[in-house]
């Protein structure tokens, strides 16, 4: 980039190849167990949980948080889980992946370590992906919901406020969210009462809601869900 130029991007790129990345996240202590596959088959889930098991202190029961993926819910992995009985799956709701705090980690790998990268092999992408996981790790440092973040007791019931009406707009609304004027103005004053601080970096803002209610009016779509765990 150079100074005093608007940030471009090229609209074409070449596709070197692609990887699917496992990823587990301590929520206590903000480390990653990572695991790189070449597909995501429930083989490879059962691998990915064979790690775990390996690395995880044999001592704890081990609560895993998924999305709907028919991936995590195969034959192969029932046996897996009934051979292993310290592990738990539980299942976020449908289009909720969000609220799973490894996305959020996610995001960060994306901001950080692939956003304008040049990876010109499948093997320098793989390289790329192990050295951030491990450079993570040795700084690691857990996520906190913001609503305990909040410095007073009214703060922190009008974040616990607004998080359960757009959850709740989002539940009635999956397919296209479109809030009724209603909803935007209860989203709207509620969000005066948050902190600067809190609004700026909320995990849904109310601004990313009306967002999408206006590119969506704009463009006059109306699509389908991409899947579990896709955006709504």
């Amino acid at each position: 980039m150079i100074p005093g130029v608007p940030e471009r991007r090229s609209f074409d790129y070449v596709r070197h190849g692609t990887v699917d990345l496992f990823a587990a996240l301590n929520i206590a202590a903000g480390k990653v167990i990572g695991k790189l596959s070449a597909q995501h088959r429930a083989v490879d889930f059962r691998d990915f949980l064979d790690q775990i098991d390996r690395q995880v202190d044999p001592a704890l029961t081990i609560h895993v948080i998924c999305d709907n993926l028919s991936t995590h819910k195969a034959p192969v992995v029932h046996q897996w889980l009934l051979a292993h009985p310290r592990f738990v799956l539980h299942f976020t709701p449908t289009y909720s992946s969000w609220i799973n705090q490894v996305e959020r980690w996610l995001a960060e790998l994306q901001r950080r370590c692939l956003e304008r990268g040049v990876f010109c092999s499948l093997q320098e992408l793989t390289t790329a992906l192990e050295q951030w996981i491990k450079l993570w790790n040795e700084n690691a440092q857990p996520f906190g919901w913001l609503a305990r973040l909040a410095r007073s007791d009214v703060s922190k019931n009008v974040e616990i406020l607004v998080l359960r009406h757009e959850v709740a707009v989002l539940r009635h609304q999956v397919a296209f969210p479109k809030p009724d004027w209603a909803d935007r103005a209860v989203i709207a004053a509620l969000a005066r009462l948050l902190p600067r601080h809190l609004r700026i970096q909320r995990i849904v803002m109310p601004g990313t809601l009306l967002a999408w209610h206006r590119r969506l009016v704009k463009k006059k779509c109306h699509r389908t869900p991409a899947g579990p765990g896709g955006d709504p």
